[in-house]
């Protein structure tokens, strides 16, 4: 990073504008900054900082908007531009601090905002990246890569405050250190392990916490469960159960659990509790109970299925005696019937035959009567064609002799009904029918000859109306010729425009382009203001906020003060300062209760977030406003709306003349063109039309032709009758008459084949059935007395397949083996009493099955808290010992423990990065020092205090390392300026590399010999044969003569001025 240049205005003691040549001076490489104290050099370091950071450096930090000059008239803005470079990119930030500026209208001031803009250079011109104040501090930082702490110790180097770093103490050190180098990861890391070791020492003390509850929980269980009720469950029920069984199903009754030799004795078991036994012990308790239950259960089920199963064999030896009684009665009333049965089978078998004969017979009779219908009608339809003239087909080659014979053979056949000829008939009506059809087709010729004289008609209106086309078409030509000429005459005169109108639209464009800017520059003008003024009172309201929090503070102060003084006990020591002696406790009056107090303040602290928030939007607001006006005012290029109007309306009218000579040009020559293409038009058309009129006066002479020739055809179609409709007429007669008999006569043909099946069909039923006709409707029953019959018979066959179903069943297969056994069917009462003793049994087996089920969740419940409280016990051990390792691992991190330098790991690493400072420093120093010193780092504790961050010199004469403090000034001076050196490089490296081509070096050059002051200006002068930039800012007047270029300061009562001087004329 280099600097190019530094303009500065009313910026400290600096009235008017000043202006620092840095390129000037890059070619002495080491320069002096000279001035009398207070004359304003360090201010000239402080405009560098705050023109790229909007910050001040050190102690200065936070008076940003008191930097503005006191000496500068009151209209004067203050204004800082930096302009560097970095990594090949060329930068220029332009701030100006927050102040307050006359009224532009009326007296008094308003608050101009902060402001800020940073642009690059591409080579040719600057470009803006930014104007937001928050945009352009992230853009340097980041271009940078430092923060403004890092960029005043690596380019300003105060040899004052590091002549005091480097006697400082380790801690003093430490704050230093960590505002220059990030440890925030090693911070986290070191609160990240207290707090793991906070939580798994938690978790341990839970898990103790939950065994102990647990094993208190069971030892109540134990307590309450293990008494002598438990141990009685079920004996005497059970006991007053199998007493009052009978004989036969009676057995011993076992004892109940508690009057075992080998019982646990409840109280035993449920002594010290948690103890390693202790669990054993209910174990052993709590099964052997369930051991008990068990057997007695197992009695109990053998004595209740033993009464069960007497109980049903009873009860199914009756049902299957009952089921075998019902039976038998069944069968024998079906045999007594079976006579009449027989009977009833036998006559329905026949009527059955009979009626399938009868349904063949009345089908047989049925076909006879159709086929007898079909032949009347077919010789009625023959008999109908007598009526139609003959001389209709004669023409076409039938004899009138044939036709009239076979008619009359037909009606001789029909009156003595003997069997038709079907066949030979439907030929006599397909031949007619065909010379009907070619009669029928010659019928065409009248109807082309029709269409022939409405075709010759239509060509011959297309022909007058073609000539009258013609006619006109000529007659436009004529008049196609006269307009022809005129608008050729008017092209010829009608000038052409001298510039076009498209040439003034790039002009008209940046006239209302202009208009357009200038007035978004006026509105954005207004903008500026009242943004300002809003701003203004942000800030006001900031101020007020600012001094509210001060006096909530005050008061929060006097509140503590008064209550730790109100708690001082004599010879007891005070919490702030430990001595044990108060000689002047504070005494405040009228002071706030402390939590009253606290909630002041934290109201005051949020009141100054919102005005700061809201400052900082009105600071946006002004930001925006200013580069929303600056970008206007550019584009307006100085017109104002009404001269940017006039300028427009200019190019408007002169566009507008243009385009009315070019559009009256325009309209002559296309006027012109138009007229040629109309003549053409009605050239072309006119020829059309004469040939169009000649291709239809042939077509008409073709048509007279064909008009001719089909009457003359027509006429020949008519010989035989008066005229063709008549014919035709005759004809249609003779086709509808043809078609009626074909249908008449295929339907003969159809009901003859029917008729014979049936007959056949008939035939065969009667010979299945092996009886006449006569028979057969003899056997035939009337349907009310055959659906009786057919109802008995199915009753028999429905009664006789289920007895015998039921033959097969398992009870009554069961009751005929105890019949022919000989085995006894209990009566009711003994029934009664085998399912009573059932009953009983098994009341008994459930309240056996109650008492076990109750020892059993006893039992379980022990087990699973037993195996609750061992797994605790498993968890606890890794988890105790995981707990062991992570505090030792944090009181290491933290400095404590087993850390035998009490060396913390944020300090740890801030030691390397000190070790890398000294070594960097030694490098320097030994050049200065002429090889005598070398600054080493310690890491050695001192008494309790921890350890890491001390620093030696190390004296090459006597072999002994001294401490800083032991140095005289001028050794002083040189190590400080040494660790400065080295601390600016190991900084510069940590924050990316950037290389620092300016440098400063402020203080201490008075305090050394001439000798000494060789030696350090020797070591500078190898930083400026690097490359770099060398400041020097001093007073002393012998460093004036060793070096000649300078910016001298000068102070006046009017303020300070800067000059570049011994480098050539300063611009």
């Amino acid at each position: 990073m280099r600097l190019h240049r530094l303009d500065l205005t009313a910026f400290g003691p600096f009235p008017g504008r000043e202006s620092i040549d840095f390129d000037a001076l890059s070619g002495a490489g080491l320069f002096l900054l000279r001035g009398e104290t207070g004359s304003g050099k360090t201010s000239l370091l402080d405009a560098v900082c705050f023109g790229l950071y909007g910050r001040l450096p050190g102690v200065r930090a936070g008076s940003e908007k008191r930097i503005r000059s006191d000496y500068a008239q009151p209209e004067v803005a203050p204004e800082v531009e930096v302009e560097f470079s970095v990594r090949g990119r060329r930068l220029r930030v332009t701030r100006s601090p927050e102040w307050e500026r006359p009224k532009k209208r009326g007296t008094g001031s308003t608050r101009a905002m902060a402001k800020a803009l940073v642009a690059e250079w591409d080579g040719q011109a600057w470009n803006a990246l930014s104007s937001r104040l928050d945009e352009v501090g992230q853009l340097v930082g980041a271009v940078l890569g430092m923060d403004v702490h890092q960029f005043t110790r690596v380019a300003m180097l105060p040899q004052g405050e590091f002549a005091a770093f480097l006697r400082s103490t380790d801690a003093d050190r430490e704050k230093l250190l960590k505002r220059l180098f990030d440890t925030a990861l090693f911070d986290t890391t070191v609160e990240q392990a207290q707090a793991r070791k906070k939580e798994l020492a938690e978790q341990v003390g839970a898990r103790g916490q939950a065994r102990q509850a647990m094993v208190a929980q069971l030892a109540g269980n134990v307590a309450a469960h293990f008494g002598e009720h438990i141990l009685e469950v079920g004996r005497e029920p059970l006991r007053e159960q199998a007493g009052a069984q009978s004989e036969p199903t009676q057995r011993e009754v076992p004892a109940a659990p508690g009057d075992s030799a080998g019982s646990v004795d409840a109280a035993d078991a449920a002594e010290r509790p948690g103890d390693p036994d202790w669990f054993e012990r209910l174990g052993r308790h709590a099964q052997h109970g369930v051991d008990q239950a068990e057997a007695l259960l197992r009695e109990r089920r053998e004595l209740s299925t033993t009464a069960r199963v007497a109980s049903d064999e009873g009860a199914q030896r009756v049902s299957d005696a009952a089921q075998l009684a019902q039976w038998l009665r069944r069968h024998e009333a079906l045999e007594a019937g079976r006579t009449a049965a027989d009977a009833d089978e036998a006559r329905l078998s026949l009527h059955q035959r009979g009626v399938a004969v009868r349904s063949e017979l009345d089908a047989a009779a049925s076909g006879k009567k159709t086929l007898e219908r079909a032949v009347d009608g077919g010789h009625e339809r023959l008999a109908s064609l007598r009526a139609v003239p003959l001389n209709t087909l004669t023409a076409e080659g039938i004899s009138a002799e044939d036709w009239n014979a076979y008619l009359d053979q037909s009606a001789e056949e029909a009156a003595e009904r003997d069997a038709p000829r079907v066949g030979a008939t439907l030929e006599w009506i397909a031949t007619a029918e065909a010379a009907a059809e070619s009669a029928a087709q010659a019928l065409k010729a009248e109807h082309l000859a029709a269409s022939a004289r409405k075709h010759a008609q239509q060509r011959a209106a297309a022909a007058d109306k073609a000539r009258i086309a013609a006619q006109a078409a000529r007659d436009a030509v004529a008049k196609a010729e006269q307009g022809l000429a005129t608008a050729v005459d008017a092209a010829a005169k009608a000038p052409a425009p001298l510039q076009a109108p498209e040439s003034w639209d790039a002009e008209h464009e940046r006239a209302v382009a202009l208009h357009g800017a200038a007035e978004r520059a006026q509105k954005a003008q207004h903008a500026v203001g009242k943004a300002e003024e809003a701003a203004a009172g942000a800030a006001a309201a900031l101020g007020e906020a600012e001094r509210e929090l001060d006096r909530v503070r005050e008061a929060r102060s006097g509140a503590l003060v008064a209550v730790l003084a109100a708690e001082l006990v004599d010879a007891q020591p005070c919490p702030v300062c430990g001595s044990p002696d108060h000689p002047e406790p504070a005494t405040t009056q009228e002071s706030l209760p402390v939590q009253l107090a606290e909630q002041t303040l934290k109201a005051a602290e949020v009141a100054l977030a919102g005005a700061r928030e809201q400052r900082e939007a009105r600071l946006t607001a002004v930001s925006a406003a200013q580069a929303a006006h600056a970008e206007a005012s550019a584009a307006a290029q100085g017109f104002t709306p009404e001269t940017a109007q006039a300028q427009s309306q200019a190019v408007a009218a002169r566009r507008a003349e243009s385009a009315a000579q070019q559009q009256a040009h325009r309209a002559a020559t296309l006027h012109a063109e138009e007229a040629q293409k109309l003549h053409a038009a009605a050239t072309a058309a006119a020829q059309a039309k004469d040939e169009a009129l000649l291709g239809l006066e042939a077509e008409l002479e073709q048509a007279q032709a064909a008009v001719s020739e089909a009457e003359q055809l027509a006429q020949e179609a008519a010989a035989g009758h008066q005229d063709l409709p008549s014919r035709r007429a005759a004809i249609g007669t003779w086709l509808t008459a043809l078609g009626a008999a074909r249908e008449a006569w295929s339907l003969v043909a159809s009901a003859r084949v029917q008729a014979a099946t049936a007959a056949q069909r008939a035939q065969e039923a009667l010979e299945r059935a092996g009886m006449s006709a006569e028979a057969a409707a003899q056997a035939v029953l009337p349907q009310q007395q055959a659906d009786v019959v057919a109802a008995r018979v199915r009753a028999v066959a429905g009664e006789r397949a289920k007895l015998q179903e039921l033959e097969a069943t398992e009870p009554l297969k069961r009751a005929r083996l105890a019949d022919q056994g000989g085995v006894v069917v209990p009566h009711d009462e003994a029934l009664a009493d085998l399912a009573a003793a059932a009953v009983q049994a098994a009341k008994a087996s459930d309240e056996a099955a109650t008492a076990l089920g109750l020892v059993r969740a006893v039992h379980q419940d022990i087990e699973r808290q037993a195996q609750q409280v061992a797994r605790l016990d498993l968890e606890v051990g890794p988890l105790l010992r995981k707990s062991q390792t992570a505090a030792a691992i944090a009181d290491v991190l933290a400095g404590n423990g087993e850390n035998q330098l009490n060396m913390s790991l944020p300090t740890y690493v801030l030691a390397a990065r000190l070790e890398s400072v000294a070594e960097a420093a030694t490098h320097r120093l030994d050049a200065m020092s002429d090889g005598r010193y070398r600054l080493v780092h310690v890491d050695a504790k001192s008494g309790n205090r921890k350890s890491g961050l001390g620093l030696a010199v190390e004296d090459s004469w006597t072999g002994v390392q001294r401490a800083p403090q032991t140095l005289s000034g001028g050794e002083s001076f040189m190590a400080s300026l040494a660790l400065a050196l080295g601390l600016a490089d190991v900084v510069q490296e940590e924050s990316g590399g950037v290389d620092v081509e300016t440098l400063f070096v402020d203080e201490g050059f008075g305090t050394l010999d001439p000798e000494t002051l060789e030696l350090v200006l020797d070591g500078l002068d190898q930083l400026r044969r690097g490359g770099r930039l060398v400041g020097v800012v001093s007073h002393v007047a012998e460093l004036g003569s060793r070096i000649p270029a300078q910016v001298r300061v000068s102070k006046t009562r009017q303020g300070s001025t800067a000059q570049v001087v011994g480098v050539g004329e300063s611009d």
